[in-house]
């Protein structure tokens, strides 16, 4: 059976569709692949392969002379090393000697290190900035609205510097919520593709802080945020999760951590307690940091801790409910100013940690070089950073309990000073130089020793993960860190010797300065063991990934064979109205053939495997079954390629091709490029090189709209240039140049900044609307009502009455979209007047207008899309049709299409929809006014016979026109607000219409506000581009529905090429990129959005071909 030409282009796309899916697999497979996460958790008994972190190394003297020194009134070592602050290190020797892994249920018993808190309550903000804590003083210019609200943490630091302190908490990105969790528990790092599971996560099955805590005996009680539950499925004690994946619900969350919490503090049934607030992240999601609503609730905040210090403070004596308690208030990561976070920048990994201990005051015994001073606050004195790696390390070793197996942070200094420091100063009451000299070594000895153990443990996690992981650190990495860590255990014999010098005196002046000897080596020591863990988690960081660079490379390979295959369809495309060549199009023989060939010898080596048992084949036979449909695929898609590429005309229709060989021998274009470059096509040529390029760089790719907004500016200019030049529509050409200048700036807007895409308004909006209800109405008719009665007006009037655009079709969508505008208009006046208080609506009716008037939107706009596939499906061109016919027809469905679904996405858009909707239509217009020029000059004249043959016969007629509308595309995604980030998705624009969470329908809404503008209404409004630029409209000729069918698909193939080649970049870049710093943070966010993208585009693609060339009655004289 022969297939029409429509057939076969349908069946390219599909087969590119699954060319495409399958080379972005294997990439994502070789890149994006998670580390090796070991299934090993510590044990109590762990120790025993640690022996030199439990040898009382200071010991030099025997028990009897121990004796006789306390008889001459001689200081022994318990007056340096203090027996309470190691007796954790004794029971953990003792565990080891007697094979066991116990509870840890007494305060005095410790696993791997003495606790130094009995009890630990962690309150988190999500979404917590830095500048919410410390004090405006410490930024430039003037005080923010939001800033100094939660004035309790600096007042308590502020009075009792010694015991509470202000850190700057550094997270790792990505800086999504489950990510930082999970890095904050296990003490590792989230590898990037733990994205993925931001929603529906799995339990962590590797070791970490809860696990551990719950191992040894201690109970922990949560509340607020769920995602811990996902997390944490069966480690709690007591848990009270609140649902929060419903951004627009700021206080279900926060109300029921509150009548948790202090219920709970006067219980005696946990010894960790953890609430999670979700308000600050909602407000910031929905309104921006920059509401009201964010003061509002960073003072709930503040009043909330406030009350904890209070009660932490009155029960914390000796023999109180929360003695030697510690709380712990922080942020899992930061966000932007627009409530966004995901990626990497300072606002979003910078957030705050505040530690306030229940220890009586004491001198901090910490000597100055272990200080470091990220901000110098005037009144508090030094804000240090604290990475959020250390985190789980430093509690475990306040707590007691075994470090996470995988965890790479180490005890940070200045919390364990701050904590631990208590354990010393029962026996420094006194504080002079000479006692807080013997003070800082007890501090600095202990802390030695957890450093001991701290490094022990990632010196061990290393080696296994480098025997386990199929590619792990390189053995000179390895050598460094091992040679490092040799270097600090050897200095403990220096030590030694040493203390028994200063034991073995009795000149007190001499032993001064021993013991300020041996202070200098303790010190020594631990700076040794802190710059072994500083490079463990460098190296961490650097090679956390296995890179899969064969799955790479495969991924690559066939990212750019889909390119040529492109080039490949095109080119014989442009032998137009030659069968033997639009055959060659989907040669569909040759691809089973080949395919199946290909991938039968494979299947037979897996069956004959048992055969083929202790023959050199072996190995491979092995991992072939091992690895059977990946390698199945690989094989059968590459033969697949081979064959397209190799094909020959030769083979689609021999007869033709003897009866064509005279033709063929006068044909000198047989196997060229049949190009006729104009100036249009040069400089859309060089626009997509130089975007290309581009994206080689990180600093490019973070200012990548800028980028977009530059070329598109130049291509105005050459639009401008052939308008002069033909003195015809300069006005249009001039409105082109400033809407492209325009457009971007609207989201930049100060009357639109912070404004989001639910019912919310911009702090000036809504600062110069409640004023009065004059400028309210002023306001909003001229972002709301004038918008969207110009785009009403140009569908409906001036559109409506072109001659492209007049048929039955076309009226009934346009009454379709004029009911979805008019809908958009009242939910916004509505929600405008309701916002600024203007007017009062009953909970029932602002049900009505907040859920049902947006479902009816949805509504209308699947109604209008499925009539309109209706309707071609039941009135496409029947035979004799003129190809101007089929050319008015298939550019009414395209704007149908494209209009139809308008109403969607310009409500998902959000508050500045309508206005950028009015500027888009606006440039689209002038844009599709100038196709007409730019195709006509040169050419007028030709009569239009030969002004026919010349653009069917020429492939690259379509270049420019297509090039331009992908530019267009690319400026309509970053003018809507959108980045190559995380924290450009718009999460709160799924909500509209909802309040509940529901993945499917969430996730639809999200992916419609993301790529409709950029991907549905540019792929569907193609075909209107390419047709009017070709004339076709001027056609006479007859029963020629395949020269309107070859322009469509030449303009598809076009459009596929220039984001084929982009994803080639793309994924090169991030290739070569990917031991770059900012791989994660800036390169692979880049790759997913262009990799998701380029999907997403291809099945629009499928879509829009099976409508446009498909979907039709099929006539007598097709073959």
């Amino acid at each position: 059976m022969t297939l029409s030409l429509g057939k076969r282009s349908l069946c390219l796309f599909v087969y590119l569709l699954v060319l495409d899916g399958v080379a972005i697999f294997f990439f994502t497979r070789g890149f994006l692949l998670t580390r090796t996460e070991l299934s090993v958790f510590s044990e109590c008994s762990d120790v025993s392969n640690c022996p030199s972190c439990f040898d009382r190394s200071l010991k030099c003297h025997t028990e009897d002379q121990q004796a006789e020194d306390l008889a001459a009134n001689r200081p022994t070592s318990g007056l340096l090393i203090d027996s309470h602050c190691t007796h954790g290190l004794d029971e953990g020797a003792k565990n080891v000697a007697a094979g066991t892994s116990k509870q840890v249920n007494d305060f005095n018993e410790g696993c791997w290190t003495l606790p130094a808190i009995k009890k630990a309550v962690i309150l988190i903000i999500d979404a917590l900035r830095f500048d919410f804590v410390a004090h405006s003083r410490n930024f430039n210019g003037e005080p923010k609205p939001w800033m100094d609200k939660l004035s309790i943490l600096q007042r308590l630091v502020e009075e009792q510097n010694s015991t509470a302190r202000i850190f700057k908490f550094i997270a790792d990105p990505p800086t999504t919520t489950l990510q930082r969790l999970k890095g904050i528990t296990t003490g590792g790092l989230p590898t990037f593709i733990d994205i993925g599971h931001s929603f529906g996560a799995p339990a962590i099955a590797e070791d970490n802080l809860i696990s551990q805590l719950q191992r040894t005996g201690k109970r922990v009680v949560m509340m607020g945020d769920d995602t811990w539950m996902q997390l944490f499925p069966t480690q709690f004690s007591m848990a009270y999760p609140f649902p929060s994946y419903n951004v627009k619900d700021l206080h279900t969350v926060d109300d029921g951590v509150i009548r948790e919490l202090f219920p709970a503090l006067h219980r005696n049934d946990w010894d960790v307690l953890i609430g999670h607030f979700l308000g600050v992240d909602h407000v910031g999601h929905i309104f921006g940091v920059e509401s009201p609503l964010m003061v509002e609730k960073l003072k709930q905040y503040n009043d909330v801790i406030e009350n904890v210090a209070t009660l932490l403070k009155n029960m914390s004596e000796p023999g109180g409910l929360l003695e030697d308690t510690l709380l712990i208030v922080m942020g899992d990561h930061g966000q932007t100013l627009n409530g966004d976070h995901g990626g990497g920048t300072p606002e979003e990994v910078e957030t705050a940690l505040f530690a306030l201990s229940t220890h009586h005051n004491s001198r901090s015994s910490l000597p100055e070089s272990l200080k470091s001073c990220e901000v110098e606050d005037p009144v508090i004195g030094c804000i240090s950073s604290i990475p959020q790696l250390d985190f789980s390390a430093s509690m475990s070793s306040f707590l007691g309990v075994p470090f996470p197996y995988g965890s790479v942070g180490q005890v940070n200094a200045e919390l364990f000073d701050l904590v631990a420091r208590d354990a010393v100063s029962s026996t420094t009451h006194v504080e002079d130089d000479t006692v807080w000299s013997k003070a800082s070594l007890t501090l600095m000895e202990h802390y030695k020793e957890v450093l001991c153990i701290n490094s022990w443990q990632v010196k061990r996690y290393f080696e296994a993960y480098s025997a386990v992981a199929i590619s792990g650190f390189p053995p000179q990495d390895l050598a460094r860190l091992t040679d490092l860590y040799s270097t600090a255990q050897n200095i403990n014999t220096t030590e030694r010797d040493l203390f028994c010098s200063w034991a073995s005196s009795t000149d007190e002046s001499s032993r001064k300065a021993t013991r300020q000897r041996i202070l200098d080596e303790v010190q020594k020591q631990v700076e040794a063991f802190r710059e072994y863990l500083k490079a463990a988690a460098a190296l961490a960081r650097s090679q956390w990934t296995q890179f899969g660079i064969e799955w790479m490379v495969v991924g690559l390979s066939f990212l750019i064979a889909s390119v040529v295959i492109r080039a490949a369809a095109l080119r014989r495309l442009s032998h137009s109205g030659k069968q033997r060549w639009e055959a060659g199009l989907f040669p569909t023989k040759p691809l089973l053939i080949n395919s199946i060939g290909a991938s039968y010898p494979i299947i037979m080596l897996v069956v004959l495997h048992p055969l083929l048992t202790r023959t050199p084949l072996q190995p491979v036979v092995t991992y072939i079954r091992d690895n059977l449909s990946i390698v199945v695929v690989c094989v059968t898609v590459g033969a697949s390629v081979m064959a397209y590429l190799t094909s020959s005309p030769r083979s689609f229709s021999e007869k033709k091709f003897r009866t064509l060989a005279n033709e063929q021998k006068s044909d000198h274009r047989k196997w060229s490029w049949d190009m006729e470059v104009d100036f249009r096509s040069i400089a859309a040529t060089v626009f997509v090189i130089l975007h290309g390029f581009s994206l080689f760089s990180n600093s490019y790719i973070v200012a990548e709209e800028s980028v977009i907004n530059y070329l598109m500016a130049s291509s105005s200019i050459v639009y401008l240039r052939y308008s002069i030049k033909a003195r015809s529509k300069i006005v249009q050409a001039l409105c082109f140049m400033v809407l492209v200048w325009v457009l971007p700036r609207v989201q930049t807007l100060a009357l639109f900044k912070g404004m989001k895409a639910v019912d919310s308004s911009g702090p000036l909006y809504s600062t110069l609307a409640s004023r009065n209800l004059l400028l309210q109405v002023i306001l909003t008719c001229t972002t709301v009502v004038l918008p969207l009665l110009v785009v009403t007006w140009i569908l409906r009037c001036r559109l409506g009455r072109s001659h492209y655009c007049a048929g039955r079709l076309w009226k009934t969508v346009r009454s379709g979209v004029s009911i979805s505008y008019f809908l958009i208009g009242v939910y916004w006046i509505i929600m405008d007047l309701t916002n600024t208080e203007f007017i009062t609506m009953d909970d029932d009716m602002m049900k009505i207008v907040r859920l049902y008037i947006p479902r009816i939107i949805y509504m209308t706009s699947v109604v209008v899309v499925l009539a309109t596939i209706t309707a071609v499906i039941f009135s496409w061109a029947r035979p004799g049709v003129e190809v101007a016919s089929s050319a008015k027809l298939l550019i009414e469905t395209g704007a149908s299409v494209a209009a139809g679904s308008s109403g969607t996405i310009l409500l998902l858009m959000g508050r500045r929809g309508p206005l950028i909707s009015m500027l888009v239509i606006l440039e689209v217009w002038c844009f599709l006014e100038l196709q007409a020029i730019t195709t006509t000059s040169g050419s007028t004249d030709l009569s239009d016979a030969e002004d026919e043959r010349k653009r069917v016969d020429k492939i690259v007629q379509s270049f420019g026109a297509t090039a331009d509308w992908s530019m267009v595309a690319l400026q309509l995604f970053f003018s809507t607000g959108h980045s190559c980030a995380f924290d450009g998705l718009h999460f709160s624009a799924a909500f509209i219409g909802f309040d509940d969470f529901g993945f499917y329908q969430q996730g639809i809404l999200l992916a419609v506000e993301t790529f409709g503008a950029s991907h549905l209404l540019p792929v569907f409004g193609l075909p209107v581009i390419i047709l009017l630029g070709q004339n076709l409209l001027r056609s006479r000729g007859r029963d020629d529905e395949r020269m309107v069918i070859t322009e469509v698909t030449k303009g598809y193939l076009w459009f596929g090429t220039l984001r084929a080649i982009i994803a080639v970049i793309t994924t090169a870049s991030v290739c070569i990129q990917r031991r770059h710093l900012m791989v994660w943070g800036i390169f692979a966010p880049k790759f997913v959005f262009d990799a998701l993208g380029f999907l997403v585009l291809d099945v629009l693609v499928i879509l829009a071909t099976a409508i446009f060339l498909i979907f039709r009655r099929p006539k007598q004289h097709e073959a």
